[in-house]
């Protein structure tokens, strides 16, 4: 992993973020989530996502689907209850 390439992070609460979230902000066509920790996580990915393109929330997650992400991403260690990521590009 190559920190010389843009650089996108995100950390969020799972107890805050699963009630203010809709679903339909994050999921693109044929995306599909069983929990709300996988919610949190696809949450999570995309934002950090958009960060390292530096649009951050400017742009709709619905419009990015996580298995059409070529860029290098990870799920992070993060205490509990929390849910973090980096990505990539």
């Amino acid at each position: 992993m190559s920190f010389s390439r843009p650089v996108g992070v995100d950390v969020e609460s799972l107890e805050v973020a699963v009630p203010a979230w809709p679903l339909a902000d994050a999921l693109a066509m044929g995306e599909v989530v069983t929990s709300a920790a996988e919610f949190v996580r696809l949450w999570v990915a995309k934002e950090a996502i958009l960060k390292a393109h530096g649009v951050g929330l400017a742009e709709p997650m619905s419009g990015l689907r996580l298995a059409e992400f070529e860029g290098d991403l990870r799920e992070l260690e993060a205490p509990r209850g929390l849910v973090a990521a980096l990505a990539l590009l």
